[in-house]
């Protein structure tokens, strides 16, 4: 797939964030990246306070385009790192 942009990950997440989670998820930052070893990857950060409950915060949706090579491949992979 040519020229992947921020706008059509965002898109392609807000439509299915729509129709398969009813809206439920908060839009994230999302990036393009080059990597080798992955399509897709949902970075967040994970803390615990002083009474060991877990937070996560600072989420991130990275999209390789090496390796989204078709509007199939960037769907599927973004539905996934969605489920995360």
């Amino acid at each position: 797939m040519e020229n992947i942009t921020i706008a059509d990950i965002e898109y392609i997440f807000n439509y299915y964030n729509d129709i398969i989670f009813k809206g439920a998820l908060r839009p994230i930052p999302c990036r393009l990246s080059s990597a080798k070893r992955f399509l897709g990857q949902l970075r967040y950060r994970r803390r615990a306070n002083l009474f060991g409950v877990i937070s996560y915060d600072n989420f991130e949706l990275a999209i390789s385009l090496r390796n989204c090579t078709s509007r199939e491949i960037l769907e599927d992979t973004i539905i996934h790192e969605m489920i995360h």
